[in-house]
C-alpha cells in the first residue's frame, strides 16, 4: 500500500522565518526560508511511519521522484534501540544517498543525508508519545557519489518529522498543538 493513499489532510505553510534569525543569516543556509507542513495519515501508527521513512528499500513507495536510496553507512540500527551502552543514544542512525529525478530538471539530483529516528520520551521530550525522524545534509566522502554532468549534488539542510497519534491532545486534526 502506498502512504499517499492514507493521507486525508495535508497543508503546506511557507513561513516567513529565516534560519539565521534577526541578523540577516550569519550561518550556512541562514538566508533560506523554512517550510512547515502538517499531515494526517490514517491507517498507520507513528512507529510504522518512522520505520517506513528509515527503510531505504521502501522510499519509492512514498517519494515518486526518488530513483532509490541506499544506506552508505549504518551507525546504529533499530528505531526502538535504547541508549544503554550505545554510542549514538536512543534509536537508529545512518547516512544515506538518495538519487532523484525532479520534474522540469534535466539532471538527476543526489542528496547525502544523515538520518536519525527514535521513540519520543514523553517524560523528557514533552512532546507526547510517538517518534521523531531528523535528517541533516552531509558532505560526500568520495565513495563514487561525486557530482558529474548528469548528476548534481543538492542538499536539504535539515528536516524534522514529529510523528504522533492524532486526536485530542495528540497533535492531529482532533486537537493538540501544531
Amino acid at each position: 500500500l502506498l502512504v499517499r493513499s492514507f493521507v486525508t489532510s495535508f497543508v503546506v505553510v511557507i513561513c516567513c522565518v529565516i534560519l539565521g534569525g534577526g541578523g540577516g543569516g550569519d550561518c550556512y543556509g541562514g538566508q533560506l526560508p523554512l517550510v512547515r507542513s502538517r499531515g494526517l495519515v490514517r491507517g498507520m501508527s507513528p512507529r510504522d511511519i518512522a520505520a517506513l521513512l528509515m527503510d531505504s528499500s521502501r522510499v519509492t513507495t512514498y517519494n515518486k521522484m526518488s530513483l532509490g536510496r541506499t544506506d552508505v553507512t549504518i551507525l546504529q540500527e533499530g528505531i526502538d534501540t535504547v541508549a544503554g551502552n550505545t554510542a549514538y543514544g536512543d534509536g537508529e542512525t545512518k547516512i544515506v544517498r538518495n538519487l532523484t529525478k525532479p520534474p522540469l530538471v534535466k539532471s538527476l539530483m543526489e542528496f547525502r543525508t544523515m538520518m536519525h529516528a527514535r521513540k519520543l520520551r514523553p517524560e523528557k521530550d514533552g512532546a507526547g508519545e510517538g517518534y521523531v525522524v531528523v535528517s541533516r545534509a552531509v558532505v560526500g566522502d568520495g565513495d563514487g557519489g561525486d557530482e558529474t554532468e548528469n548528476v548534481k549534488r543538492s542538499e536539504i539542510l535539515i528536516g524534522v518529522n514529529l510523528l504522533r497519534r492524532g486526536g485530542a491532545g495528540g497533535g492531529g486534526a482532533g486537537g493538540g498543538r501544531f
